[in-house]
């Protein structure tokens, strides 16, 4: 997904009636220009996009940044983003899209949420649809795991770390045994768009691992007979061999 990043920023205040506001920056040979909740910014050749999904209805105000309290000439130019709902979180998703001057509008990108409510993210529709999804706010006794920015051709972030997962798209399978990175980052790629869905299948490994194996006693003699013991994780069934040895 070269050139396009997604930040997730969550604030979470004691009052709906604190004041919660995301700045953004830009350079001062770009004076950003708001339409909706889509922000432009041409400097030279480049154009800069940045289309906020989350507030649902935001409030993106220009201000100028002066060189100091007294020399109002502006150093920099930034927008300021709140939510026209009040509310004690402020959750902020703002796709960022770096293209050629030449480039009239941004690509088409919207807000999803998971079927269970619980997740939210992009799909951003270029040349391969793209999604990205993100955990719900941290609380006191969960902090889900998750990165700030996101530059992966499609990626979805999960809770736990070694979680196993499989995707589907359009009701049909198209990955399983997918595991999560430590921090928890889970990653695919699909060929064309549709409706995915992501599925925990365990949080541990699907391999069976034998963490011990033991003989008592540990040497005999010819003729005689020894316990053998073993401990396994991520087994389900225990085929078992006879083998005769002369």
């Amino acid at each position: 997904m070269d050139g396009t990043f997604l930040v997730f920023d969550r604030v979470k205040a004691p009052n709906s009636t604190d004041e919660k506001k995301i700045y953004w920056h830009f350079n001062q040979n770009g004076i950003p220009q708001v339409s909706g909740n889509i922000t432009t910014s041409a400097v030279g050749s480049s154009k800069l996009f940045m289309k906020t999904l989350l507030p649902q209805s935001p409030l993106i105000v220009v201000q100028p940044d002066p060189v100091t309290d007294t020399n109002s000439t502006p150093a920099t130019y930034r927008t300021e983003i709140s939510d026209s709902v009040a509310s004690s979180n402020l959750n902020a998703l703002n796709v960022i899209s770096v293209t050629d001057n030449t480039v009239s509008s941004m690509i088409p990108t919207s807000n999803i949420i998971s079927s269970s409510g619980n997740m939210t993210g992009a799909l951003i529709i270029g040349t391969s649809p793209k999604v990205v999804m993100f955990p719900p706010m941290a609380t006191r006794n969960h902090q889900p795991r998750m990165p700030r920015v996101t530059r992966l051709r499609q990626a979805s972030t999960g809770r736990y770390s070694s979680w196993h997962i499989r995707y589907y798209q359009n009701s049909s399978k198209i990955l399983t045994g997918v595991v999560a990175s430590a921090q928890g980052v889970l990653s695919f790629t699909a060929t064309s768009g549709g409706t995915f869905q992501i599925i925990q299948t365990s949080s541990s490994s699907s391999v069976p691992v034998i963490s011990a194996f033991i003989a008592s006693p540990s040497s005999i003699n010819y003729g005689s007979s020894a316990t053998l013991s073993w401990t396994t994780s991520g087994a389900t069934s225990l085929p078992w061999t006879t083998v005769s040895v002369p």
